[in-house]
């Protein structure tokens, strides 16, 4: 049986602060976590900073989606 998927995205809506604090307190929380898989989506200017905070941790890092008009084909 799949573990549940807890995933989350903030937008904008942190500093790049808030949002390092964030990603820390996640990770301390869901330290010793093995009922569910967690992934967080920061955004994208985000993403590098908080994918090597959480490199030591069972936390999944992705991109947030992105609209359309911003895929040149």
């Amino acid at each position: 049986m799949r573990k549940l998927l807890i995933a989350g995205n903030w937008k904008m809506h942190k500093t790049f602060d808030e949002a390092v604090a964030f990603t820390r307190g996640i990770a301390e929380c869901a330290a010793d976590n093995e009922a569910v898989d967690i992934a967080l989506f920061p955004p994208a200017a985000y993403i590098r900073t908080m994918a090597d905070l959480l490199e030591n941790s069972d936390i999944s890092v992705g991109a947030q989606n992105m609209h359309l008009s911003l895929i040149h084909i």
